[in-house]
């Protein structure tokens, strides 16, 4: 007599028959079935416009979202927002269509189908969660008793979403404003660490420092270090960029030193640069000047 084999999540008992077979996976089949997609012409739509996350901040910023493409260098799913490169209005942007397919799945019958998204939505949960209704004109000034307490606010870091292609000035301006608020309360925030002693000062982060570099403030807590030089003649430490030692007659530029009006024409022939050379210069700083004599030769 044979010994009895047993499968897992199948039927557990004697299986030398085919009918057992099938009746352990006819009653299985219903608890494990197989995924079927069902077409939806909404997927293949053309969007209509798009919407565009912008940035005014001076920080990038990146947000999981499921619904998003694969990133492949960020090796996640992950919304980029960049910073705002210097001098620049704004960041480039990202972009999101107008309604976004994500797929879903009927827990009864084990279909997969999927379900249009608006875009708009989508931008807004990315910045402000709390107020998914929202947009940048419902952004509520930040209150110092919920300063601590509030959740993830991409406003205040100057982000802002819009389905204009080119953000218009007024909603440059109002991204602006609430990044300068944000970083103004977060210099203010650090002020009062510092004056609370060695554990408040503790308490003082990176993004307390970045605001206050932001607008190129120095304090005890965030030093601002630049490239220098040392003059040849005395050792001062000087800006990279000097033309001329504030401590002794040494000159690094005479070009930029005559055209400033930091040196004259006399100290440069005096300090051995050639004299047509000095008048040269001089004359570029003085343009109602008249013209050396090379010069009006040359012009002859």
């Amino acid at each position: 007599m044979g010994t009895p084999t047993t499968r897992p999540g199948l039927y557990h008992g004697t299986m030398d028959s085919q009918n057992a077979r099938r009746m352990s996976n006819a009653m299985m089949a219903p608890m494990n079935p197989e995924y079927v997609f069902m077409g939806n012409m909404n997927a293949a739509r053309e969007p209509q416009y798009y919407v565009r996350i912008f940035n005014v901040g001076d920080m990038e910023h990146k947000i999981e979202r499921p619904w998003v493409a694969f990133n492949p260098a960020a090796r996640a799913k992950i919304i980029l927002i960049p910073a705002c490169k210097p001098g620049e209005p704004y960041s480039k942007p990202f972009v999101i269509a107008d309604v976004v397919q994500q797929p879903k799945r009927h827990v009864t019958t084990g279909e997969m189908d999927t379900v249009g998204v608006d875009g708009k939505f989508l931008a807004q949960d990315a910045l402000n969660p709390e107020d998914p209704n929202g947009n940048w004109r419902t952004v509520r000034p930040m209150e110092a008793s919920r300063a601590m307490n509030e959740g993830t606010n991409l406003y205040r870091w100057g982000c802002f979403w819009t389905v204009n292609e080119t953000p218009s000035d007024e909603e440059v301006r109002a991204a602006c404003s609430q990044r300068d608020s944000y970083y103004n309360h977060l210099i203010e925030e650090a002020k009062l660490f510092w004056m609370a002693g060695d554990e408040g000062r503790k308490q003082i982060g990176n993004t307390h420092r970045r605001a206050a570099s932001f607008f190129g403030l120095e304090f005890e807590w965030n030093q601002i270090y630049r490239a220098t030089k040392e003059c040849p003649e005395c050792g001062t430490r000087l800006p990279i960029n000097a033309s001329i030692c504030s401590k002794c007659p040494m000159t690094f530029n005479w070009a930029q030193a005559l055209e400033r009006g930091v040196r004259t024409k006399a100290q440069a022939i005096e300090a051995g640069v050639w004299k047509g050379q000095a008048e040269e210069f001089s004359a570029e700083a003085e343009p109602s000047a008249p013209k050396s004599r090379r010069a009006a030769k040359k012009a002859d």
